[in-house]
């Protein structure tokens, strides 16, 4: 069932925004991961928890269904990078890809500035906080789309 949006602020167009995990109504803020100085290979993997926001990301407008809006999303200070599903199935941000992976938001509520959601892949598998990650969900837990806790998402618009 499609839910009614205000203002059309996400339809055929790109915006910034934040993403945050939902726990009931608490925002849980996304994070990536950084490693040293020589290991690439660990850095900006996307994870739930942590002490500072979310990074704010670029929604690029792909398209839509009824009850789906189709979005790229790149990191807002490293356009270059997209978010990708690796072959484990963890999302992550990865420079300079020729393909940009669509993922789907489903609109669950519509505010001014907010869009309450279910997180889907292209294959419309939800995006999980892993299986196996801390109870406490301020500690980090990496997201997939393969087994997990399900949740609910939070996009916030902040252009």
């Amino acid at each position: 069932m499609a839910v009614e949006q205000p203002a059309q602020w996400i339809q055929r167009s790109s915006f910034l925004g934040k993403l945050y995990l939902l726990d009931q109504s608490k925002r849980i803020p996304l994070s990536l991961t950084t490693a040293g100085l020589f290991d690439f290979a660990a850095n900006d993997w996307l994870q739930a928890g942590g002490a500072s926001d979310s990074p704010t990301m670029l929604f690029h407008y792909h398209s839509e269904t009824p009850d789906r809006i189709n979005v790229k999303i790149a990191l807002f200070d490293k356009r270059v990078a997209t978010l990708d599903i690796s072959r484990n199935n963890y999302l992550g941000f990865y420079a300079n890809q020729d393909k940009q992976a669509v993922f789907k938001l489903q609109p669950l509520e519509w505010n001014k500035d907010t869009l309450k959601c279910h997180w889907r892949d292209q294959q419309d598998n939800h995006v999980r906080r892993i299986a196996g990650a801390p109870t406490n969900l301020a500690e980090t837990a990496y997201l997939s789309v393969a087994a997990g806790t399900q949740h609910e998402f939070l996009v916030v618009r902040t252009n």
